[in-house]
Order: structure tokens, then sequence, then C-alpha cells
């Protein structure tokens, strides 16, 4: 005895789930991931510096090269948000750009200095990433596996 299945629709489907429903849940997982970064560099110890509020308001958060933030989203509307599309990434790849837009934001990253606010530090992305990765990660794959 022998049975014919016919997986035409099935391989449809799954087709257009991989190349269209899967990237675009992933960007909105990694848009979600990069949301968090940028709110614990400006929250949580050790914070992004603030003097006038000019380096905090120059946040910017990219994904897939379109500025979804800016330190404006998250109260601090001193500064310059990078006008650019952030993050480039290879065909087919997905990526997340979060980054202040003034001279010395490099400089306060990686230099440590005596910031006048309490919490305040360099490393104040990398600290995160390193602190939060797995929080991080598991934000995207929530949204990849809810649907949302």
């Amino acid at each position: 005895m022998s049975a014919k299945v016919d997986t035409k629709e099935f391989a449809r489907r799954l087709k257009f789930y991989a190349e269209k429903q899967l990237p675009k849940l992933a960007s909105e997982g990694l848009g979600k991931a990069a949301m968090a970064l940028a709110h614990d560099a400006l929250f949580e110890a050790p914070t992004v510096p603030v003097d006038e509020g000019t380096l905090r308001g120059s946040m910017s958060v990219f994904v897939e090269n379109k500025r979804i933030a800016t330190g404006a989203d998250f109260g601090f509307a001193n500064g310059t948000p990078a006008g650019g599309s952030g993050a480039r990434s290879a065909s087919g790849k997905i990526s997340a750009l979060v980054g202040l837009n003034t001279p010395y934001a490099a400089r306060h990253h990686e230099v440590p200095a005596n910031f006048q606010e309490p919490g305040a530090g360099n490393k104040y992305l990398t600290a995160k990433m390193q602190a939060h990765k797995d929080a991080y990660i598991a934000t995207v794959a929530a949204v990849i596996k809810n649907g949302r």
C-alpha cells in the first residue's frame, strides 16, 4: 500500500516564514533588545556621564539602518542624535546600533574619569552588553517564538 502526500502548501508556507516572517520578527526582537541596552546605559550604573545632558541626548538606536529611538525618547533632549542611517550590515544580516553622537563619546566610554554624577562611569555600553547579553538574546528569541 502506498500513499501520496502533497507538501507543496507546507513548503510554500515554510518558505514564506523563513524568508519574510522570521527576519521581520528577528528585527523586531533586535529592536527591543537594542532599546533595552540604550535604557540600561542611561539608567543603570555605570551610566552615560552627564554634565548638561548633551551626551545622553545624543543617544541613537538604529535597527536595519532605521533610527528607532533617540535620547529624547528616554527624556534627554539636549543632544543631537545621529542623523545617518546607522548600522550597516552585510546582505541578509540583521543589525542594530546603539551609539552616542558627540566628539567626546568614545573618550568618555573608554577612559576612566571623575564624573560628577553618582553612578556615572566609563564602559557604560560594554558593561551592559557583558552583564545582560543573555537577557538581550532572550528578548530576541522571545519575539521570534511568540510572534511579538
